[in-house]
């Protein structure tokens, strides 16, 4: 297991400058992984949030048809039948009182032409908050997977640890055996039994904060997934630290930035703001409206659609207000400063982006580095355990050397294990801080 990593330390070390092929799938197949692949088909189909961003496209997308709307005219239908009596001693006394009745139809109609570009600007508008959600979905889908992989990763290292513990609690009961019969034959103090015991027990007492995380991952897993924590555990045992076989540039191509989820996001809300800012100006320009209306009225409904019945009334206006308050000044100067302060976070996004980028890329190289030198410091540790304890059975050394040996062995495969993890982590997180793959798409 820890070989296979090293497959990649030693190229990656040399002076090879050269990229990851992309994957046409997903970045996080080049971890070789099929969980993984698995686990982040079913969470990007399945996770609340990305399910929730994905109704926030239609929403704006919805908005996007009511802004359409105003390029047509409003129309209504309307019908009545009014029936009453009018007093006669109004005129005066001794008048009858005049009945009446009569049927009434209209179709009305109003509709604003857009001669200076106003529902144009809406639409507009519309269009680009459709583009800003779409982002904001995927930056939440991105976000998601990287915290999958993230979770995965942590996941395997912790499972690693255990199997590793595990496996060294045998080795030290074995040697704490050898330490009982040499003291029960005289050949020991009880000092070799109690510095053996104190190892073993120290062992066996951190497998249980091991397991509470492996625990803790799989439901953070679940949870991500939205799905029980029982229906994963089988699929989640017996697996190991995924072994990145890959190569990454020595510096990230700052085009990938333009990529990223938010970046696309923060340029996408200038848009929105500019075309706000450009609806706001057009408040400023005359309004040419048309109502229209056509009908007919009649006491007799038999009549109603005779040639003397039918009303009509046509009455173009062209309004335009000269002064409310200055309000749309200062609507204006708003607009304005939301798209400053857009362009601003835009920026800020963007040198965001160059900072994680590089900081991902920093902790994935030095951390391989790490690696390699924590993988000659197991394999010298692996031999100093062996040798203390044949030199211990053969009453060449003391039991203190066994005892540090075996610490010393334990504590450097645990940090080899989580130098792996960590080294996964930071490429998992340059992933991210570049939206995707390590190279830009063709």
């Amino acid at each position: 297991m820890i070989r296979r990593f090293g497959i990649c330390l030693a190229m990656l070390l040399g002076s090879i400058t050269c990229f990851a092929q992309e994957s046409g799938a997903g970045w996080w197949h080049d971890l070789g992984d099929s969980v993984l692949d698995s686990l982040v088909d079913v969470g990007v189909r399945n996770n609340y949030d990305v399910a929730m961003a994905a109704r926030r496209i239609g929403i704006a997308r919805a908005g996007v048809g009511t802004a359409r709307a105003g390029y047509f005219p409003t129309v209504g239908v309307s019908a009545s039948y009014a029936k009453g009596q009018q007093s006669g001693m109004q005129a005066s006394p001794g008048t009858k009182a005049i009945g009446y009745g009569y049927w009434q139809g209209q179709l009305d109609m109003s509709w604003e032409i857009d001669i200076f570009g106003r529902v144009t600007s809406q639409v507009k508008e519309s269009k680009a908050r459709v583009r800003v959600s779409r982002a904001a979905r995927d930056g939440v889908e991105l976000s998601l997977i990287a915290e999958i992989a993230s979770a995965y990763v942590n996941l395997r290292v912790s499972q690693a640890r255990l199997k590793v513990a595990q496996e060294h609690l045998e080795r030290q009961h074995k040697a704490l055996n050898i330490a009982q019969v040499r003291y029960d034959t005289g050949l020991a103090s009880m000092m070799d039994v109690d510095q053996a015991q104190q190892v073993y027990s120290s062992t066996l007492a951190a497998i249980p904060g091991i397991e509470n995380s492996i625990r803790t991952y799989i439901n953070s897993l679940a949870t991500l997934l939205a799905l029980p924590a029982t229906d994963l555990q089988p699929l989640l045992d017996g697996g190991e630290i995924p072994a990145y076989i890959g190569l990454i540039p020595k510096q990230v191509d700052p085009v990938l930035l333009r990529r990223r989820p938010d970046v696309i996001e923060a340029e996408q809300t200038i848009a929105v703001e500019a075309e706000a800012l450009g609806i706001t100006k057009k408040e400023w320009l005359p309004k040419l409206s048309l109502e229209a209306s056509v009908g007919t009225e009649s006491h007799s409904a038999g009549d109603l659609f005779g040639k003397n019945s039918i009303t009509y009334s046509v009455v173009p206006t062209l309004s335009w207000t000269m002064f409310e308050g200055l309000a749309r000044k200062y609507n204006t100067e708003a607009a304005r400063l939301q798209m400053e302060n857009a362009i601003d976070s835009y920026n800020l996004t963007l040198s965001t982006a160059a900072q994680e980028a590089d900081n991902a890329l920093s902790s994935y190289l030095y951390g391989v580095s790490e690696i390699k030198a924590l993988e000659d410091v197991v394999k010298a540790s692996e031999g100093y355990d062996t040798r203390a304890l044949d030199n211990y059975k053969s009453g060449l050394s003391p039991y203190i050397n066994v005892a540090q040996a075996q610490i010393s062995y334990l504590e450097n495969v645990n940090s080899l294990l989580l130098s792996r993890g960590n080294a996964l982590l930071s490429l998992i997180s340059l992933h991210k801080a570049v939206g995707g793959p390590l190279v830009p798409s063709l």
